[in-house]
């Protein structure tokens, strides 16, 4: 018989137990930790708006691109399948452009 991972049936549980993990931790994490919980950035893969606020976070927390490709690359190598390898590069990229967009250089005269 099998389960399935059908996307709409598991997101109910997907962001519970993110919740879980966020106010009742089962052991104390650092800030740099938490803000690179795999589960949070399969949530923020899938959720263009946790996206954005997690982008933010990394952001005041003092990450700039090059730190988040530091922390980002471990779970690259250890993605197994080609499709999670491209999402995880994809929302790599969309950070990388995240503070073109939000946050643009001054022009100079």
């Amino acid at each position: 018989m099998g389960v399935t991972t059908d996307g709409n049936l598991c997101k109910p549980y997907a962001d519970y137990l993110s919740w879980l993990t966020i106010h009742h931790p089962l052991k104390k994490t650092s800030a740099s930790v938490f803000l690179f919980d795999e589960g949070r950035i399969k949530r923020a893969i899938a959720d263009s708006v946790f996206a954005e606020r997690m982008f933010g976070k990394w952001k005041r927390s003092g990450f700039d691109s090059d730190g988040v490709f530091n922390k980002l690359q471990p779970m690259y190598v250890k993605a197994t399948d080609d499709l999670n390898k491209s999402k995880l590069y994809g929302f790599y990229q969309d950070y990388f452009n995240w503070p073109q967009k939000y946050f643009p250089s001054r022009a100079t005269a």
